[in-house]
């Protein structure tokens, strides 16, 4: 398996991602049996960072016209294809602050 933000240690999980019948797009994670190692370079924050970095990347990426941002959730259309990516204002916020190279 490949690493995590740049960790030795392989992490098995199982991911299940749709879309609902409203079309709102709905993950599932599980986190198979077996003894838990524990990985010291291995955090939450760098687990998040992990995760919300392509989906924040592809909505800044779809530029300040396609953008629509409130208090709440900033979303923009992705061009090229029919979908409206939404994702709370505050981890947009955050993502934005992180250093160029954790992004």
């Amino acid at each position: 398996m490949p690493g995590v933000l740049s960790t030795s240690g392989a992490i098995p999980v199982a991911s299940v991602a749709s879309f609902d019948r409203y079309g709102q797009w709905e993950a599932y994670l599980e986190d198979p049996p077996g003894p838990f190692q524990p990985s010291a370079s291995l955090t939450v924050e760098s687990l998040l960072t992990a995760y919300y970095r392509p989906l924040v990347a592809s909505l800044l990426a779809a530029g300040d016209g396609q953008t629509v941002e409130d208090r709440a959730m900033t979303r923009a259309r992705l061009p090229g294809i029919d979908l409206i990516l939404g994702i709370p204002t505050p981890i947009v916020t955050i993502m934005r602050l992180l250093p160029p190279g954790v992004w």
